[in-house]
């Protein structure tokens, strides 16, 4: 699993939406697909990405969990502690 770099090491926040922030681990995690994650959120902030894995450590489809992901934007992205 590779955290795309465009938000590692970010000092301040980042504005973000949901489909960015999808976009940008399945491009640097090709393959990975939407089905396989959901982004998790509350009012404003982005709280977590949840990426399904197989037993193998393979990415699998979560519908369950995908469904569940957050469609608010903006959203900010906190810097890393």
């Amino acid at each position: 699993m590779k955290i795309p770099p465009e938000y590692t090491n970010l000092q301040e926040p980042l504005n973000v939406t949901p489909t960015a922030v999808e976009a940008a681990f399945i491009k640097a995690n090709p393959n990975l697909s939407t089905e396989s994650m959901a982004i998790e959120c509350d009012k404003k902030w982005l709280t977590g990405v949840r990426i399904c894995l197989s037993k193998e450590l393979q990415f699998r489809s979560c519908a369950q969990i995908a469904r569940r992901s957050c469609r608010r934007e903006p959203l900010i992205m906190p810097p890393q502690r």
